[in-house]
């Protein structure tokens, strides 16, 4: 369960000491000369051997930042000028992943597949925030150290009645994510495609209370949900929706007023929505 990265090349290695608690990722990814395609003097960070909430949390952090990127699968290429920016939000990615599940202590395991994968995030976060070791077993329960149980159980009633469980058959999966994955497409050409963004509402409403289904990764499955929402907020930061301010007429009375649509093109014209839907336009590829 360790994020432990792949070997970096001996010119570039850090320092062997890294944050967090003994378990945890203790280096940043492995990052070399660019090669192929990617312009001279390129720095590609290989994010492989991560957990994907790690992955998560880094690309959220390269998104908010003013650093050029592309992402390649799960590496990250930048420039090189920008390696020690990117090193710090590497080392800042890696201090927020969760310790791993030892072998000699007592564990429990607790079954929260009634609860919506936004609120098993929510306990996930809390779990990491709080530095407590935790696993999904291979029935999809969440296994913690005993003597972290009384701590654990607080959090997760702190998530209140459970608001999941919902089963959706095959079929109706498949083409709500199907649909999701056309959306956020269509998103990542274009971030103020409200009919895009509509579409891909709709869709999640579907699946959002879904169950994890038969034979998906919970990890996957609960990362699905938080770039989907991730990528909502990234949207909808700005005010109103931009299915609404798409639909605002130009002020006559101010010369310098566009009308909603060259507004809403200003205001996600950044690099952080299209990572936001690029990042679940590539994850929903293994599941449709």
């Amino acid at each position: 369960m360790s994020d432990d990265p792949a070997p970096k090349d001996a010119r570039d290695s850090p320092s062997a000491a890294g944050p967090g608690p003994s378990g945890a990722a203790s280096a940043g990814g492995s990052h070399v000369a660019g090669t192929g395609a990617q312009p001279a003097g390129a720095i590609e960070y290989d994010c492989s051997p991560w957990a994907q909430e790690t992955r998560l949390v880094l690309r959220s952090l390269v998104a908010e930042s003013s650093v050029p990127h592309a992402w390649e699968g799960t590496v990250l290429v930048v420039p090189g000028a920008f390696e020690d920016s990117v090193d710090e939000l590497v080392e800042a990615a890696l201090s927020t992943a969760r310790s791993s599940i030892g072998t000699s202590r007592e564990t429990v395991a607790y079954a929260l597949w009634d609860f919506s994968a936004a609120s098993q995030n929510r306990l996930v976060d809390s779990l990491v925030e709080a530095r407590i070791p935790h696993a999904w077993d291979a029935e999809g329960d969440l296994v913690v150290h005993d003597d972290d149980a009384e701590e654990v159980e607080g959090l997760i009633d702190a998530l209140g009645d459970p608001d999941g469980g919902d089963d959706l058959d095959g079929l109706e999966l498949h083409e709500r994510l199907s649909e999701l994955f056309v959306s956020a497409d269509r998103l990542v050409r274009d971030p103020a495609d409200a009919k895009a963004l509509r579409a891909a509402r709709t869709a999640y409403e579907s699946v959002s209370g879904a169950s994890v289904p038969f034979g998906v990764d919970r990890e996957q499955w609960l990362t699905l949900h938080r770039l989907v929402e991730d990528l909502f907020a990234a949207l909808g930061a700005v005010g109103e929706s931009p299915e609404e301010r798409l639909e605002q007429p130009a002020d006559p009375g101010d010369p310098e007023d566009g009308s909603g649509r060259d507004r809403l093109d200003a205001e996600v014209s950044g690099q952080r929505p299209r990572d936001r839907a690029a990042a679940l336009r590539d994850l929903l590829r293994s599941f449709v």
